[in-house]
């Protein structure tokens, strides 16, 4: 089995960002902020948290069989999210609050975001490329909204997969209403959930591409599907 790595010691350089308007579907998914155009000072992972980090990364190596390699760089900041994963850089940001709790002895919202967000990163790494070609054939218009539809939905699942009291549920699929289509979250999610458990998790992790293009083509992917 994969061992889990020395605890990170956070020698990435604090990072300053600001808002960029690049495309309106990347300003909501990717602001960081609490309002336009406000700076906010991330700095790294502090080194008192680094256990909790390795301890998530430990169980994940665990779920999938194989060592999961820590991102490019872990932050803690501000920000208005409980956590964000931004792929061209491949770096995490966890909200401040949330590391205090885990340093004050309740780790289970850390390790829920931190679960999440390394999901993200597995769905960047191993599958982004050919789910947005699947998508691309089924339908050119709002692609982003349905390939963060299956991200988000892959990233649910796992950390249900790990801990099966983190339930999806409709207020907190809701809460992604324009930054992806909601029913084709909430119809992935649970169509992951099933095939799971009646197959097992490692028919999802080693067929999910080929579940996804099943799966979609169930769906007619019109903006008022109703799931």
């Amino acid at each position: 089995m994969a061992q889990a790595d020395a605890p990170d010691q956070g020698t990435s350089p604090p990072l300053e960002t600001r808002v960029q308007r690049v495309a309106p579907f990347l300003e909501v998914n990717y602001d960081i902020h609490f309002r336009e155009n406000k700076k906010v000072s991330l700095s790294s992972l502090s080194v008192e948290a680094g256990p909790y980090h390795a301890a998530v990364r430990l169980e994940l190596s665990y779920f999938f069989c194989e060592n999961i390699p820590p991102v490019a760089a872990f932050h803690q900041g501000p920000i208005y999210e409980n956590g964000r994963y931004l792929a061209p850089s491949d770096q995490i940001i966890v909200k401040d609050e949330i590391v205090r709790q885990a340093l004050q002895g309740n780790d289970s919202n850390f390790r829920r975001v931190t679960t999440h967000e390394y999901g993200h990163a597995y769905f960047a790494r191993h599958y982004a490329k050919e789910v947005s070609c699947i998508i691309k054939k089924k339908r050119n218009e709002r692609q982003g909204q349905f390939s963060s539809a299956v991200d988000e939905a892959f990233a649910f699942w796992l950390v249900r997969e790990i801990k099966p009291s983190n339930e999806l549920n409709d207020a907190i699929a809701q809460s992604y209403k324009g930054v992806s289509d909601v029913p084709t979250l909430r119809f992935i999610y649970h169509r992951l959930k099933a095939i799971s458990t009646e197959d097992g998790t490692l028919n999802v992790i080693l067929r999910f591409p080929a579940i996804i293009a099943e799966e979609l083509g169930k769906l007619p992917l019109t903006d008022d599907l109703q799931i």
